[in-house]
């Protein structure tokens, strides 16, 4: 393809250097004998597929080996919040008129055309992209109404009913974006979300050759799209909106995020849970934990996080303790306040007869927290996590080696680039198992 980055380098090497290149011979070793260990087998070699048939009844058998732990077993819970998903947009490319004229869109006038989320692909390079749609709520005392983002690619500017309520650059992570002091109650409300991209850093190359450089940060790697020649190693990058959008309505205090650090040295593991408090009188909280077996049969663990001086973070502190110690205060709960803003909490989970997460049997908990304001509950999230530990030697003779579960393990992978992030995109979760299993099949691990 003319402007295919990858068969260019290809066909060019390296600007037809090639005398600079060396090709290293290997060195000459002595022949050796090794001996097996008393009781040592040699693992058996598997035989070399040549068939498709022979494919497709590996891929079956495997399959078979892992449907039990694409089980859910986890009770479900309450999220505690009303959830609208906006996925029908009006879409179209920003024209010389926009640009002067920018309210002009929100009443829909010019050439649209409708789209369904995820919407991802061309153009590349400098370019900005409207979505427009139109919901109606309900008024609700004493709520808040978020906007959430799965990812969108590059910057995003997000309006409602004429005005600016947020922004975001970057395309990995999730966002939110709060519309409550600008929803209106029982009539249309306009949401248009502007959608920028750039020429990335290092350049890219416009259709007639040239090549640009802007402001977009791009690593080589991104989110794949729907063309045969460019969309599979997505370099050219791609725009637009590449995950759900959804309308949520919740509690003045709420659960945004959990992280599960598991902890197996020390038969524990560690929730982090992200608290938002829109009021600027702190809010007393608790919170309800719950972890269960997503995948296999294991016994609950079930309890009300209650913090003491001897239990908590940033406790340890040899002047703190004396202090408490001092004043009788040592071993007293504590109590959790929530303030304006964003809040962490870390609370130990202690798992004494915890099950390994192993490649063979990858068994997954599921942790599920409810927050509490008072006796009322705010709000529920749910994170699954696997018991594992994964580390690099730094310390021997000969260093490098990867411990899985303080097991020596060795790195076995490929480059793959584009159809995973499209099962993700489509929703379209048995490919992606056939995916992950295709590659188990050729014993990648990595």
């Amino acid at each position: 393809m003319k402007n295919d980055q990858f068969a260019a380098i290809a066909a060019t090497g390296i600007g037809g250097r090639s005398d600079l290149l060396h090709e290293p011979q290997p060195k000459p070793f002595p022949n050796r004998t090794t001996r097996l260990k008393k009781g040592g087998t040699p693992k058996r070699v598997t035989p070399k597929m040549s068939t498709a048939e022979e494919l497709k009844a590996a891929l079956q058998a495997e399959k078979e080996r892992y449907a039990p732990y694409l089980r859910d077993l986890a009770p479900s819970v309450s999220e505690y919040q009303v959830v609208k998903p906006l996925n029908e947009f009006d879409y179209r490319l920003e024209t010389e008129h926009d640009r002067k004229d920018f309210l002009s869109l929100f009443a829909g006038k010019g050439k649209w055309e409708k789209v369904t989320l995820p919407h991802y692909g061309a153009p590349v390079g400098n370019a900005v992209a409207y979505y427009r749609t139109v919901f109606t709520v309900e008024e609700k005392a004493n709520k808040r109404y978020i906007l959430s983002f799965g990812g969108v690619d590059y910057k995003t500017t997000v309006h409602i009913n004429g005005h600016l309520a947020g922004t975001h650059e970057g395309f990995f992570s999730p966002f939110e974006v709060e519309l409550t002091p600008y929803v209106r109650f029982g009539e249309e409300n306009i949401l248009l979300i502007r959608v920028e991209n750039d020429f990335i850093y290092m350049g890219n190359k416009t259709q007639d050759g040239r090549v640009y450089e802007g402001d977009k940060l791009y690593a080589a790697t991104g989110i794949g799209y729907d063309d045969p020649a460019l969309g599979w190693h997505h370099c050219p990058p791609g725009m637009g909106i590449y995950a759900n959008v959804t309308l949520s309505v919740r509690e003045q205090i709420h659960l945004t995020d959990l992280f599960v650090r598991p902890m197996p040295e020390e038969s524990k593991a560690e929730i982090w849970a992200e608290v938002d408090c829109a009021t600027y009188e702190s809010q007393e909280i608790s919170f309800e934990i719950g972890v269960y077996g997503k995948n296999f049969t294991c016994e609950p663990l079930m309890f009300t996080y209650r913090p003491t001086t001897e239990r908590t973070v940033g406790m340890g502190d040899s002047l703190t303790e004396a202090s408490a110690k001092q004043n009788g205060t040592l071993g007293a709960e504590i109590p959790l306040l929530a303030k304006k803003g964003k809040n962490i909490f870390r609370i130990p989970v202690e798992m004494p007869d915890f099950t390994w997460w192993t490649p063979d049997a990858p068994c997954l908990y599921e942790a599920q927290v409810t927050l509490f304001s008072g006796k009322v509950p705010q709000s529920g999230m749910v994170q699954q996590f696997g018991m594992r530990t994964f580390r690099q030697d730094t310390e021997s003779e000969k260093k490098g080696m990867f411990y899985l579960n303080g097991d020596p393990i060795r790195l076995r992978g490929a480059n793959t680039m584009g159809f995973e992030q499209l099962d993700v995109m489509r929703g379209d979760m048995d490919q992606l198992v056939e995916d992950i299993l295709l590659a188990k099949i050729c014993h990648m691990n990595f």
